[in-house]
């Protein structure tokens, strides 16, 4: 358990990249936005809501991608096969 005194973990760079790579995976440690200055809370809120939605539009963009490439080296076999087959 934290001291009340404690800085978030999120206060330094390296706490702050931290927590954005657990963001990415799913690992959500929201508890401590609400604790602390209530100045900073809803930017906080902020960051997070808008983090969350550009990761999942990342991710979105690697998945067609790869999917992508996996329908385009397909498409290069079948064409192959179709070729020779016709030779």
């Amino acid at each position: 358990m934290k001291d009340e005194g404690e800085p978030p973990e999120y206060f330094t760079m390296i706490g702050a990249i931290k927590h954005v790579f657990l963001l990415s995976l799913g690992e959500f440690s929201l508890d401590e936005y609400d604790k602390g200055d209530g100045e900073i809370t809803p930017y906080l809120w902020v960051l997070f809501v808008v983090s969350s939605f550009l990761l999942q539009i990342h991710f979105l963009n690697m998945l067609i991608a790869i999917m992508g490439e996996t329908f385009s080296k397909n498409n290069e076999i079948n064409e192959r096969a179709r070729v020779k087959s016709h030779l």
